[in-house]
């Protein structure tokens, strides 16, 4: 796992997971912090890449309510590192869990409408 750093707030701050192989992603998890500060998660975005900080698909856009969570955060994409990244400036990321979902394959493709 790598992330920006912390203080008081930066400019699209983000939190890394490395899935150590090309992985397809399902879905993110994620539990907010808990107590004070849960207004911080707010409008996010889940990017999949294939190398470290190469955010290359943006497979996801939320905007988190002000609660504890759990936020099921529904991804198709295919890649090795899975980005929380939070845009604009002033933010902070300060999550108590994330979880990634997927399998070493992707799903087959639904079958065509008649």
């Amino acid at each position: 796992m790598r992330h920006t750093a912390g203080g008081g707030g930066t400019t699209n701050p983000w939190l890394e997971i490395d899935l150590g192989a090309d992985m397809y992603v399902s879905s993110v998890l994620i539990y907010n912090r808990i107590g004070v500060g849960q207004d911080r998660l707010g409008q996010l975005e889940i990017w999949v890449g294939h190398a470290s900080e190469a955010r290359t698909t943006r497979c996801a856009t939320y905007s988190a309510p002000a609660t504890a969570g759990p936020f099921q955060i529904e991804c198709s994409s295919y890649g090795r590192f899975v980005s929380l990244l939070l845009p604009g400036s002033s933010r902070l990321l300060n999550i108590e869990e994330m979880y990634v979902h997927g399998s070493a394959h992707a799903p087959p493709p639904s079958p065509p409408h008649p």
